[in-house]
């Protein structure tokens, strides 16, 4: 859905023109943050080529419906990073001097995401330092804005996001070792005596027990002694409990206040900065790759400039398809 660009091209350049100072600081922000995922590409693709043994995942596309479920968290996350990314450049090109075309959102398979298209006539017959201004603005302003989200998850959830305070019971199963002991909303902070923080803890915990053993499972406000299941008719013992994936903060809001907040910072911070961090790589026609462009442009003039940024994105093109490959193969 296209929308009126005006209220964007009405813009005062004069008052917004501090807009030049963050955006000429956007542009080595995306520098160091293309550098740094690229540097981190490099170094997982050399470990998976000669240390196959020892490879781990370590680039997982975001795709929503495939590698992250498509829940409410994570369509409010997109969308919202969509439209700050979009308007952060749209603002930037006004503030520069190039007028914005069209500028509007869409909803492609229920995912939403947005766009603006500065004039391009204005574009090509900008100087080089104006465009990069332009499009550092985006990554800047998702950087920023997943900063922000996570600077509220810290003061709102007591150890976010390194030490979590228990598992929460989202569920429990009808006649299962748990019903009518444990309630949804539970949260699980020991068992047998045997502090529990964090949904590996459990797993790891779970290991050493069998099925028909008694357990003692410690919860925020009690004891409940539980004598363990077999999980579809095998020797692994079974709890009965549905678990959140998402970890348990300990928080002055009400459970379910908390959870679908701390659910929506979650996504909120991971996508804004993976989107920042990925779209600064230097890879044409990422904004990354545009930036390098036009540095490279400057020093160098157009023509060199476009086959020296045509080498570096081919060069990045293949390390990170090879890693991201290599992650999805091993997700299977």
């Amino acid at each position: 859905m296209d929308l009126p660009a005006d209220f964007i091209n009405k813009l005062d350049k004069n008052k917004f023109s501090w807009m030049r100072k963050i955006s000429t600081a956007s542009i080595w922000i995306s520098i160091i943050m293309g550098s740094i995922t690229l540097i981190y590409l490099f170094i997982s693709f050399f470990k998976t080529l000669f240390q196959s043994s020892q490879a781990s995942i370590s680039v997982i596309p975001v795709i929503p419906g495939i590698t992250v479920s498509l829940t409410p968290a994570v369509i409010i996350s997109i969308f919202l990073l969509a439209i700050v990314h979009e308007l952060a450049h749209g603002y930037s090109s006004v503030v520069e001097g190039i007028s914005v075309r069209k500028l509007g959102f869409f909803i492609l398979f229920v995912i939403p995401g947005a766009f603006t298209e500065p004039d391009d006539a204005e574009m090509k017959k900008a100087e080089p330092k104006k465009r990069a201004r332009i499009e550092a603005a985006g990554s800047a302003s998702n950087l920023a804005l997943g900063l922000l989200f996570l600077i509220i998850a810290v003061l709102i959830f007591q150890g976010f996001p390194t030490s979590p305070h228990g598992v929460l019971v989202s569920d429990v199963m009808k006649d299962g070792p748990s019903y009518g002991k444990l309630r949804p909303g539970d949260v699980i902070i020991g068992i047998n005596g045997t502090r529990i923080n964090s949904m590996d803890q459990l797993q790891k915990l779970k290991e050493g027990m069998k099925p028909g053993q008694t357990v003692v499972i410690q919860t925020l406000d009690r004891n409940v002694s539980i004598v363990l299941g077999a999980s579809n008719n095998s020797t692994q013992p079974l709890i009965g409990v549905l678990l959140s994936p998402l970890p348990y903060y300990r928080t002055f809001l009400p459970i379910n206040i908390a959870m679908p907040l701390e659910e929506f910072l979650f996504w909120a911070i991971i996508l804004n900065l993976g989107v920042a961090m990925f779209n600064s790589l230097p890879l044409v026609p990422l904004d990354g790759g545009l930036i390098v462009r036009d540095l490279l442009e400057i020093v160098y003039g157009k023509e060199r400039a476009e086959y020296l940024i045509k080498a570096i994105s081919l060069m990045t093109a293949v390390v990170l398809i090879f890693d991201m490959a290599s992650s999805l193969i091993m997700l299977k």
